[in-house]
């Protein structure tokens, strides 16, 4: 179990028990690993509250093994330990992008708001001009 951790962010790497056994069979690096999904997840689990306990965020990243294998095609690698580890930055990066434009497009949203809410304001102290176009008061 070694997650990715950038400042505050730990990206980490899960498995469901249907998929573990599947894909550690498919692993070229099998015999480095857990062969039993309970040990993992408990080592797993020790590992995310360390982590939590130091006051990192946690982006659990769920490996599937059909996407994931199509991804090594893809790129030609390997079933590895490093190439699990950049599939889940790479998951865990998309991610922070797609938040990021969620967060964006709320800010935009935000903005447009508040310059309605000013507009309407503004409408609301500017007395409307009463003059004919002639210069004289309309009555």
């Amino acid at each position: 179990m070694n997650p990715s951790s950038g400042a505050y962010t730990v990206a980490m790497p899960w498995y469901e028990r249907e998929d573990f056994y599947r894909l550690l069979e498919l692993s070229a690096d099998r015999k480095d690993m857990t062969a039993d999904y309970d040990v993992w997840q408990s080592k797993a689990t020790a590992v995310a509250r360390e982590y939590l306990a130091r006051g990192r965020a946690l982006q659990i990243i769920t490996i599937r093994p059909d996407e994931f294998l199509e991804w090594l095609d893809a790129q030609g690698l390997p079933n590895s330990s490093p190439n699990r580890l950049r599939y889940v930055e790479m998951r865990a990066s998309a991610a922070a992008a797609v938040v990021a434009d969620i967060a964006t497009a709320a800010n935009a949203v935000a903005a447009v708001a508040s310059l309605r809410r000013d507009a309407a304001s503004v409408d609301q102290r500017i007395p409307l001009d009463h003059h004919q176009k002639d210069g004289t008061p309309a009555r």
